[in-house]
């Protein structure tokens, strides 16, 4: 579904949403992009049975240190669902998108400092749903641009990420829309 037509994590905004894209068995169905997500998902229903494949290595569940100093550590990975101990002292570059459900999985880690994909926005802004509420916990959290990263590669966010939106937070410490991710990174810690 295209994300202008559908917020992240909210899955009743998904009736009424568009296909962006599909895949060729989707398209053998005759789903097409353009068409209206009900229809595609009724054709979807005409699927035969998927069978199971091992997807190796299909995601770097690791906790990569990518830069440490006396303040703190900031931490790549491809999911803040890998964290299971705060990390107060701590920026966290993430490779999911910075929604709803990525703030809520934010504040149970409880980092300085957190960034994730924005996820070209989405409806109503949704893909940095995320940055109020960690504003409200006391916690800087920014947003790279997704056509400047990948999502599903958190060393990618932090390497190759350019922040996209911040809370208020993240901007008085010098985060600035435009800014490599990295560097903001740092600012972040501070």
């Amino acid at each position: 579904a295209s994300a202008a037509t559908a917020a992240l994590a909210n899955g009743r905004t998904m009736m009424s949403a568009t296909i962006s894209r599909c895949n060729a068995a989707a398209a053998r169905l005759g789903v097409q992009p353009g068409e209206p997500v009900r229809e595609a998902a009724r054709k979807l229903l005409a699927a035969p049975t998927g069978r199971a494949i091992v997807a190796e290595n299909a995601f770097d569940n690791d906790v990569h240190e990518v830069y440490r100093d006396a303040r703190g550590a900031i931490l790549a990975s491809s999911s803040s669902f890998v964290f299971k101990e705060e990390h107060p002292h701590d920026v966290l570059c993430i490779a999911s998108h910075t929604g709803r459900v990525f703030g809520e999985s934010i504040l149970k880690i409880r980092p300085r400092g957190a960034m994730a994909n924005d996820a070209g926005m989405g409806l109503y802004q949704s893909g940095i749903g995320a940055l109020p509420m960690l504003q409200e916990a006391g916690i800087a959290g920014a947003a790279v641009a997704a056509m400047s990263a990948r999502i599903g590669d958190g060393m990618s966010t932090w390497r190759d990420g350019i922040i996209s939106a911040t809370n208020e937070l993240a901007a008085a410490k010098g985060v600035k829309v435009g800014m490599k991710a990295g560097e903001a990174a740092v600012l972040m810690l501070g």
